[in-house]
């Protein structure tokens, strides 16, 4: 269910893409989105490094939020929300730091 939030697939968001499309709101829900990121970095937290076998998915769904057409406020939930996993697992995150690196300094090069 994380997943089909994260890829904005959900049940819920589906619902509302329809009701902003009939609004002429193109806002996304971003309490959900916030409140998922948050959701990762508990279960990175509470995981540790065993986090490692179940967040290349997480990572590969948060990296969209990053790009620099995504708003300012998408692509520093989910630069925090890398930090937070990366922090949380410790050398188990190592094989993940370098595209994560590449995505952050794309997104300090953001204006």
């Amino acid at each position: 269910a994380l997943l089909q939030v994260l890829y904005e697939k959900a049940p819920c968001q589906e619902e509302y893409e329809q009701a902003a499309e009939e609004d002429e709101d193109g806002d996304h829900d971003n309490v959900l989105m916030d409140n998922a990121a948050d959701l990762l970095g508990i279960l990175a937290k509470s995981m540790g490094p065993a986090f490692n076998g179940l967040c290349g998915g997480y990572i590969d769904a948060m990296v969209k939020f990053s790009k620099a057409s995504r708003p300012a406020s998408d692509r520093a939930m989910a630069v925090g929300c890398f930090a937070e996993i990366i922090q949380y697992m410790g050398d188990a995150a190592a094989p993940h730091v370098p595209p994560l690196l590449e995505t952050a300094a794309r997104g300090l090069r953001d204006s």
